[in-house]
């Protein structure tokens, strides 16, 4: 949960530490309302919240970007099955959803990647989330809303004229 948040392992690895010492911390206040791992993955999700507002002020290394390019491109070593045009439309329309996904406000992200991704029922969101199922709804449905209208808008500028793009 958290690698899907922050999106960088290194980051996810600090939220997973922070939200472990913060749970151990809080310990006491655990109400047995709800399932210790369904707690746990709300401190990691607040957690990795947390990460990602104290990133947006810390300057980016060239170093880091290597990294990211290097770790960006290795999956796309040919495939027997797949041919270099397949591959290159793939490996485009993942990075177009990832950019889009982390557009999304970071709740909506989470209850979308929880169902569109892991699969798991609106119930089973709710639990691990320890939000009502209508929350949770609510959500997964502002997310899809997020997401389509940041496409529909990547795709817009896509199909507009170039001579409209220089004006």
């Amino acid at each position: 949960m958290a690698l899907r948040v922050v999106k960088e392992p290194a980051d996810a690895e600090e939220v997973v530490q922070d939200a472990l010492w913060k749970a151990f911390r809080s310990l006491h206040g655990y109400r047995q309302d709800c399932a210790l791992s369904t707690w746990l993955t709300r401190i990691t999700i607040n957690r990795g919240i947390m990460r990602l507002r104290q990133r947006k002020n810390e300057p980016i290394g060239l170093e880091d970007i290597y990294l990211q390019t290097r770790r960006k491109y290795s999956d796309l070593l040919p495939a027997a099955e797949k041919t270099p045009e397949e591959i290159c439309i793939a490996a485009e329309t993942e990075g177009i959803l990832r950019q889009s996904l982390n557009r999304i406000h970071p709740t909506h992200r989470a209850a979308l990647c929880l169902r569109e991704l892991d699969e798991l029922s609106y119930e089973e969101i709710a639990q691990q989330l320890c939000l009502p199922l209508s929350t949770v709804r609510i959500r997964i449905h502002r997310g899809r809303r997020q997401l389509r209208m940041i496409l529909a808008r990547r795709l817009a500028r896509r199909c507009e004229p170039a001579s409209s793009r220089i004006n």
